[in-house]
């Protein structure tokens, strides 16, 4: 009995570290900013001033996002050597993928965010729903090298070492492959609570992530992906090229997919 409660606690406060630590990171940062902003508008009337906080944030948001995402790294730095471990083999980015399986996980990023685009037009979504997806999703993408930075390289990284590495390699320890494939990309959607929408397509690429990841052994694959999955909002492409990458997305998806199963299967 206590090896089993040893063994669960061994799973679950990891997990649950993980999966708050980016939640809990970002209300942190969130709420300083809040007084820094109070700070700039003291003696001003607090409704008037109140009323741009929100704006304020949103604006600030992957400035908050990247600032949250350095607290998560120092986390897993320490964390790392409480344990004696490497990170690398911590999250599981050692393994090298090679250059195949890298291009068919940067062309399943491209193909899976412009499918993702293409159903949200297409898609009878309330506009109650969009409209908060709208709002702020217009102040993410943003183009500025610092959003850059924040959205498509150091928040794929770090998710991805958070989620498909270090929460997805615990819960392997007392479940299988899909189960635990299913649960870190449950985890992953409930902390993109900005909407419903972002939690949706966030859970969707959640178990992608998880599936290639899972095949290749390595969180390099989803690296790869979910960098180019957020790179493509930022890219100035023209609506026709959107729209035809949009068209063959799905075959696009299938086929990067399949060539890194049959490359896992070899």
């Amino acid at each position: 009995m206590k090896r089993r409660t040893r063994i669960f606690l061994d799973i679950a406060i990891p997990v649950a570290l993980y999966s708050f630590v980016i939640l809990v990171s970002q209300l942190v940062v969130a709420l300083v900013f809040t007084v820094v902003y109070f700070a700039a508008y003291a003696g001003a009337d607090l409704e008037s001033a109140g009323a741009g906080l929100e704006p304020f944030l949103l604006e600030n948001s992957n400035l908050i996002s990247l600032i949250s995402t350095l607290l998560v790294v120092g986390v897993i730095l320490i964390d790392a050597r409480i344990k004696r471990v490497k990170v690398k083999d911590y999250t599981l980015i050692a393994k090298p993928i090679g250059a195949r399986n890298t291009a068919m996980a940067m062309i399943t990023g491209v193909a899976f965010s412009s499918w993702i685009s293409a159903m949200l037009v297409l898609l009878p979504i309330p506009d109650s729903l969009m409209s908060k997806y709208t709002e702020v999703s217009s102040f993410i993408n943003s183009v500025t090298p610092l959003d850059f930075i924040s959205v498509c390289l150091a928040a794929p990284l770090v998710e991805e070492m958070v989620f498909r590495g270090i929460v997805y390699k615990h819960l392997r320890i007392c479940m299988p492959e899909y189960p635990a494939i299913i649960l870190q990309a449950v985890l992953f959607a409930v902390l993109h609570e900005g909407s419903v929408v972002w939690m949706s397509y966030a859970l969707i690429a959640g178990l992608l992530f998880g599936y290639i990841n899972m095949l290749t052994g390595s969180i390099r694959t989803s690296v790869w992906a979910h960098i180019m999955f957020n790179t493509l909002s930022f890219l100035p492409l023209g609506n026709n090229v959107f729209a035809g990458i949009a068209l063959v997305s799905p075959v696009l998806l299938i086929v990067a997919v399949r060539d890194i199963y049959k490359q896992s299967v070899k």
